[in-house]
């Protein structure tokens, strides 16, 4: 890329805010270990120890290596990269709702619309909001 450009933080909402957060999203990989799998504790413990290896050699590689020197034009952007990911916060609603509604982008549906008031989307998703606490409630008490 030819344009000059820069890296920051997501704002923070006022002054006693004490960091700089962003939610880190819920994509992820999926294995699938097939039904005619022969030993699938085997495969199970082989993909894990996959997952684990490249926790330790490919995350710190993506990141001390090509985002901060491949992919970064100066060196505030690789100190607002630290602080990004220094504020890295995990949201357990964002992955256990079916997020196919505006609620999934709040900001960006009402950031669109005339009528910018959260309380009335949320009372328009109110209901299927909490059947959906209600299901993943339930599916933790199963497991507790």
């Amino acid at each position: 890329m030819d344009e000059d450009f820069g890296i920051i933080p997501w704002p923070k909402y006022d002054e006693t805010i004490d960091n700089y957060y962003a939610n880190v999203d819920a994509g992820c990989n999926l294995f699938i270990v097939p039904v005619t799998n022969p030993d699938p504790e085997k495969a199970s413990v082989i993909l894990e120890a996959l997952a684990y290896e490249s926790y330790l050699t490919v995350i710190p590689t993506y990141y001390d290596v090509v985002l901060t020197t491949k992919f970064t034009r100066d060196a505030e952007s690789v100190e607002m990269l630290d602080i990004i990911r220094a504020g890295r916060v995990f949201d357990i609603g964002y992955y256990f709702f079916d997020n196919s509604n505006d609620l999934n982008s709040v900001g960006w549906y009402l950031a669109n619309r005339s009528d910018r008031s959260f309380a009335s989307v949320y009372a328009k998703y109110e209901s299927m909001v909490q059947k959906q606490y209600a299901k993943v409630n339930e599916k933790f008490l199963e497991l507790g």
